[in-house]
């Protein structure tokens, strides 16, 4: 069964025709592994949106205090609460 992913990245880099090249690339190296049974385990690719980063982002990036979750930390908290709602409503 194929599935379709939504991937978000957090990549250090100005450029955007860099940024578009360097995906293409390990991407299309991606197209070329082969995954179970001889198979490829990736089928096909596009990127939807490079959008900038925001300033607390950037400077966390700039100040080497960026930890690995920090663009992210609102999706997570919210995955957490939503987990935590489910737990509670469950128990009822």
């Amino acid at each position: 069964m194929a599935h379709v992913v939504t991937l978000k990245l957090v990549i250090d880099e100005g450029d955007e025709d860099r940024i578009y090249d360097g995906l293409a690339a390990i991407m299309d190296k991606a197209l070329e592994e082969p995954g179970d049974d001889d198979g490829r385990w990736i089928v096909d690719w596009k990127i939807d949106e490079v959008a900038p980063a925001n300033d607390t982002i950037n400077d966390s990036i700039a100040n080497d205090t960026y930890a690995e979750g920090d663009a992210f930390a609102d999706q997570v908290r919210d995955k957490a609460q939503l987990l935590a709602e489910f737990n509670k409503s469950a128990k009822q």
